[in-house]
């Protein structure tokens, strides 16, 4: 009995969830080059947080890697060709 309780309680928490991500720091891209972005206005991001790159030619991801004090260090896991400086 206790575990059909258990199952349909989770049954109906899946049937609730809504995936998504949220936005929370926009930045810009002060420099860009052999799959490396230069971000500043990234005052919260934390080492690993994944990025992502909002571009003309669409979204590309990326990871901080180099916290500094003005600006953000991001690998580019995707084309990084489609990302400008001010992007």
């Amino acid at each position: 009995m206790e575990k059909d309780i258990i199952i349909e309680t989770l049954k109906k928490q899946l049937e609730d969830f809504k995936p998504g991500a949220e936005v929370a720091n926009v930045g810009k891209v002060i420099k860009i080059g052999d799959g490396i972005a230069a971000v500043s206005g990234l005052s919260n991001v934390m080492a690993s947080e994944m990025l992502e790159f909002t571009t003309k030619g669409g979204n590309v991801s990326g990871m901080a890697l180099n916290l500094e004090e003005n600006q953000v260090g991001a690998i580019i896991l995707g084309d990084y060709k489609k990302i400008k400086e001010g992007d």
